[in-house]
């Protein structure tokens, strides 16, 4: 639980306390925290937050269904809509990282 709730929870509030008090981009701020958000464009440093929420909805879904067929048709309909909000976005600096998460999804 502490993984699938705490992490996303801490993370979240890290960037909006950053994105608050106009750090975000402070040099120190970027070093120490490049891992998780060094890889986006400035205005899409929030993006982890959503491959967090993917990683959450397919362990809920793996969960919350039994039968296959059911998960199968959970999980297109978020990965779908996960889809169209990545190529809607593009949040990611590089292209070639863009494009490869794209053809993952």
């Amino acid at each position: 639980p502490s993984v699938l709730i705490g992490i996303p929870c801490a993370m979240t509030w890290n960037v909006l306390r950053h994105q608050r008090d106009g750090t975000l981009h402070d040099k120190d701020v970027v070093k120490h925290w490049a891992f998780v958000h060094g890889a986006f464009e400035n205005k899409y440093k929030w993006w982890e937050l959503v491959l967090e929420f993917r990683r959450f909805a397919i362990a809920v879904i793996l969960t919350m269904f039994a039968e296959p067929m059911m998960q199968g048709a959970a999980a297109i309909v978020v990965l779908c809509g996960l889809l169209a909000a990545h190529v809607f976005t593009r949040p990611y600096i590089a292209e070639s990282i863009d494009v490869l998460d794209f053809v993952c999804l």
